[in-house]
């Protein structure tokens, strides 16, 4: 008898408070055979991440109650992680320099990365 491989299911936290961007985020995802765990605030995620540290996790900086900067920051602190992708409206140079100084792995912007091409770049680190 051949031996049975057993593959590891690739995981994504996805932290989005706008609900039609995350539920068809999570669509892609899922139909590509990714586990999709989401988070649509600043305070749970925090909590998700570290709870689940293989996930890879796919973050936006505004959020209500705590922003993308400070749940960069406070993960950072904890034991090995997963790759961070932001995917943000802000564009500016010093928010993107904060957020890859404070850790991000990667920093994509909403307006200029398509559902398609972040499913990609999500691949690209699963």
């Amino acid at each position: 008898m051949g031996e049975k491989k057993t593959t590891k299911k690739k995981k994504v936290l996805l932290v989005e408070d706008e609900k039609a961007l995350a539920s068809a985020l999570t669509t892609k995802l899922e139909a590509d055979g990714v586990e999709v765990l989401v988070c649509s605030d600043g305070a749970s995620a925090v909590e998700c991440i570290v709870a689940n540290p293989e996930h890879l996790v796919v973050l936006d900086i505004i959020l209500p109650n705590v922003n993308g900067f400070e749940i960069l920051q406070e993960v950072q602190s904890g034991k090995k992680r997963s790759p961070i992708l932001i995917w943000s409206n802000l564009e500016q140079e010093e928010d993107i320099q904060r957020a890859k100084d404070i850790g991000a792995d990667e920093y994509l912007f909403k307006t200029e990365v398509s559902l398609i091409d972040l499913v990609d770049y999500i691949h690209k680190y699963l």
